[in-house]
């Protein structure tokens, strides 16, 4: 690389780092279980993003749908301090949840988003990793599914773009005795352009 080349390439990167961070919904409440192909689940959660410009509360719902044996379809729509999302994810598991082997897959898709007057379009893969627990005892029954991921997205903001990176753990909270629904909590903290936020959420599968 040439000195000059050099020179580009740490003024562009320096130009990405001090851009205005992305806020739209960057949350990720999912782990790398699948459903089957017959399966759908359709899921809801509030979100609370702790660092301005548009700190507050948003809610989201979403809809999967199984594909195949490593693979479900996610669309998502939402609204809040953020004025309106939609969004449309692949989810791909290669490596199952397998004895002592966590599930690893990506999350892979493209999300639309409008607040403070204009609109957010980023491409988003989500690196994410988890583990099935059995909980039991004399008097407790529970599956706790704890998840990490990466998410990363390239996104057009207001004539600006944006290379929004979190770290995001969650973990999702299952009882036996109510069998078609699921809760998670979730934490995602900012690595770069990127919100801070708290998110609860449930999900349900009916069928």
């Amino acid at each position: 690389m040439t000195n000059k080349n050099l020179l580009f390439t740490l003024i562009f990167l320096a130009a990405l780092s001090f851009a205005a961070p992305a806020f739209a919904f960057y949350t990720v409440q999912d782990t790398g279980d699948l459903l089957a192909p017959n399966q759908t689940a359709f899921g809801g959660s509030m979100q609370w993003i702790t660092n301005g410009p548009v700190d507050g509360v948003n809610v989201l719902g979403h809809v999967d749908k199984g594909l195949n044996d490593s693979s479900n379809l996610r669309f998502e729509a939402g609204t809040g301090a953020t004025d309106a999302v939609l969004g449309g994810y692949l989810k791909w598991v290669p490596f199952p949840d397998y004895q002592n082997q966590p599930a690893v897959g990506f999350l892979m898709g493209a999300q639309y988003a409008h607040y403070q007057g204009a609109s957010e379009i980023a491409a988003r893969v989500t690196p994410l990793a988890s583990k099935k627990f059995n909980i039991d005892t004399d008097s407790f029954h529970a599956v706790v599914t704890p998840y990490v991921a990466l998410p990363i997205a390239v996104a057009t903001y207001n004539n600006s773009t944006l290379v929004p990176v979190q770290i995001t753990m969650g973990a999702k909270y299952h009882d036996p005795r109510i069998k078609v629904c699921d809760f998670m909590a979730e934490l995602d903290f900012d690595v770069n352009q990127a919100p801070n936020a708290i998110v609860f959420g449930a999900e349900f599968t009916p069928f």
